[in-house]
């Protein structure tokens, strides 16, 4: 490497002394350096990857040093010095100071200067730039057809914009130029001219020119192609023409020049069918509205944001059937960084509400929805409107969240008006209780705080005419097609008319293998106690059973939280437990150990009346027994007795 950069380096200091001067002399004079003198900048542009190492090489690490003002490090050194030109890069390689070197980065620097300053209007004039849209060659008029030949010296007067170019002799359409453009790129024909001459053409808001646009001669037809004629951007693109002899007029438009800033300021870019995306700037985020013209940000200071969609007019044609908008089909942002990201008539911002500094509406798109809560959100579907600040409505039709974090998920006609009030989908809910949930159905109502309400008309509050909410209750309703409401706050209430079931474990199969259930139409729970679901069983002393139910201590009593005051009948938990050993607490008595008990100490009962019933027979037997020889020995007694009385009587014979 460092043979070949002396090498370069000292055909670069033979070719120095011609090149600088010759340079120097063309660059007084303005003029393009020589063939001899760019012939070592070639060989510079050749190798100046080589040329740049050498000067890092030789001065990267002084500048490293400089002060701060004035410090370069290597990279941003090597990056200055590729984007020398070749005659500047020439200097540099042979600059024999910091300070030379510093001096020819500043030259290049004033280069690209004023290079950008020469270059900055390339279109357009001092105020703005004008941005070029070809078109495919449109006639908008034809004095052969409408209105005759231009006379010697008369100005007339045409449209650059129209709907229909007809009524001057062109195009039945509007030819895809939109209004207020700067000027039309045309191709301008004079027909038939009686004598030799020109036609001028000129805007119709400027003074008449001092050149002609197109030159005829007599019998023939003269043409001049991409004419550019400045236009009365303010009415209908107008401009004048004028002959010095009478002659047919034609005109083409091939072109526009349109400045991509609008009457608001604004960078526009338009398409055939008119303004397709505008960009607003301002102090401190611009506006960007996209899709149809008719699309806008009204009452927006910044940050507005509409990504596409919208429609001029009040209906749409959909599926084939005119479907109206309401006031417009144009989708609308009226609040600070609010966004529409597209659909048909959505309108995101603060409304009717008034400004908010931030107001971050957000509509992803869909037809007719309004987000004006702030932070408010809607994602799609039709006709939704969320007003409540962080409300959400993630889709579906006809919904509205109109509280603060309000959510309504879908469905159709649901109405989360409680704070943080939430639907998950549905037909005709109402969560207008604060925190209240209703997950689904139809025609739910949760009206009561933290109430939860799901299936079929179910209701958080009192029936009647007037009803009164219930806070923290919980109704599930089956699909009969009758008001399920609530009796009390705090309650759980469900409708189960086809029974209910609550499985607390299940066999391999998936088959319930405990739980209980209440039949339909039934008004008590049922234990599942199959023998198949049951083992490990032991026999059971029902004496034993009887004896400790007769010594367990009954008392009648009340809950302490039962606010009837009603009065039970029964032991305690721990005497139960205590007795029996029954259940897995002594807090709680499981019915089935209870039913158990009963019915064993009903067993035991039963043996014992059994056992006495036979001691009673027996007794009776003896009984019997001992009567009739009761009976036997008055018989015998009365016979001694007959026979003492007759012997008696023989012996007082």
């Amino acid at each position: 490497m460092p043979s070949i950069i002396s090498s370069l380096h000292a055909m670069l200091l033979a070719a120095a002394s011609l090149a600088c001067v010759m340079a120097a002399s063309a660059a007084a004079q303005g003029a393009p350096l020589s063939a001899g003198a760019a012939q070592p900048l070639l060989v510079l542009e050749q190798h100046r990857a080589t040329v740049v190492e050498r000067i890092l090489t030789d001065w990267a690490d002084e500048f490293a040093t400089l002060p701060p003002e004035r410090r370069i490090t290597r990279q941003a050194l090597a990056e200055a010095l590729w984007q020398l030109r070749s005659d500047r890069l020439l200097a540099a390689s042979l600059a024999g100071s910091v300070p030379a070197l510093e001096a020819m980065l500043a030259a290049s620097r004033d280069d690209h200067a004023a290079i950008s300053k020469t270059n900055a209007k390339a279109l357009g004039n001092a105020a703005q730039d004008l941005t070029f849209t070809p078109l495919n060659p449109c006639r908008i008029l034809d004095t052969r057809v409408v209105g005759g030949a231009l006379l010697p010296g008369a100005q007339r007067t045409f449209d650059g914009y129209s709907s229909n170019f007809s009524t001057q002799g062109g195009t039945a359409f509007n030819c895809g130029i939109p209004s207020g453009v700067a000027a039309l790129a045309m191709n301008v024909y004079a027909v038939n001219p009686t004598n030799t001459g020109y036609i001028k053409v000129w805007a119709a808001n400027a003074p008449e020119l001092s050149v002609s646009t197109v030159n005829y001669q007599l019998g023939l037809v003269a043409i001049a192609t991409g004419a550019i004629v400045p236009v009365d951007s303010a009415n209908s693109n107008r401009f004048i023409a004028k002959s010095t002899a009478q002659s047919d007029f034609v005109a083409d438009v091939v072109g526009y020049f349109k400045t991509p800033l609008g009457v608001d300021g604004a960078l526009e870019l338009y398409v055939s069918s008119g303004r397709a995306l505008r960009i607003a700037p301002n102090a401190k985020s611009p506006n960007m509205i996209g899709g149809n013209a008719a699309n806008s940000a009204t009452f927006v200071a910044y940050g507005a944001t509409i990504g596409g969609g919208g429609a001029a007019g009040t209906s749409v044609i959909i599926g084939g059937f005119p479907v109206a908008c309401g006031t417009a089909c144009a989708n609308i942002v009226d609040g600070n960084f609010s966004t529409v990201g597209g659909g048909l008539a959505n309108q995101a911002g603060y409304g009717a509400f008034g400004p908010l500094e931030y107001n971050v509406a957000t509509v992803a798109g869909g037809f007719r929805n309004i987000a004006t809560g702030g932070a408010s959100t809607i994602g799609g579907g039709e006709i939704n409107s969320a007003t409540g600040n962080d409300a959400t409505i993630a889709g579906g039709r006809s919904n509205t969240a109109s509280n603060y974090q309000a959510t309504v998920g879908g469905g159709m006609s649901n109405t989360a008006s409680g704070v943080q009030g939430t639907i998950g989908g549905g037909y005709g809910g109402e969560a207008s209780g604060g925190f209240s949930t209703i997950p689904g159905g139809t025609s739910n109502v949760a009206s009561g705080d933290y109430s939860f309400a799901a299936g079929r008309r179910a209701k958080t509050q009192s029936g009647g005419p007037t009803p009164v909410p219930h806070a923290g209750t919980f109704v599930w309703a089956d699909s009969n097609d009758v008001d399920f409401t609530t009796v009390a706050a705090n309650e759980f209430a469900v409708r189960s008319t086809g029974g209910a079931r609550i499985v607390t474990a299940v066999d391999g199969g998936g088959a319930p293998s405990a739980g209980v259930y209440v039949s339909a139409g039934g008004g008590a729970w049922a234990s599942l106690s199959d023998r198949a679901a049951k083992e490990d069983f032991m026999p059971v002393d029902t004496a034993d059973m009887l004896a400790r139910v007769a010594r367990m201590p009954l008392f009648s009593w009340r809950y302490r939280a039962e606010g009837s005051g009603a009065r039970h009948l029964g032991p305690t938990a721990q005497d139960f437990r205590a007795s029996f050993g029954l259940g897995d607490s002594d807090k709680s008595i499981v019915t089935v150990d209870a039913d158990g008990v009963a019915l064993a100490a009903i067993q035991g009962l039963n043996a014992k009346v059994e056992e006495q019933r036979r001691e009673l027979a027996e007794l009776h037997e003896r009984l019997v027994a001992a009567e009739s020889l009761r009976a036997e020995l008055a018989s015998v007694k009365a016979a001694l007795v007959e026979l003492l009385r007759s012997r008696r009587v023989v012996a007082a014979k």
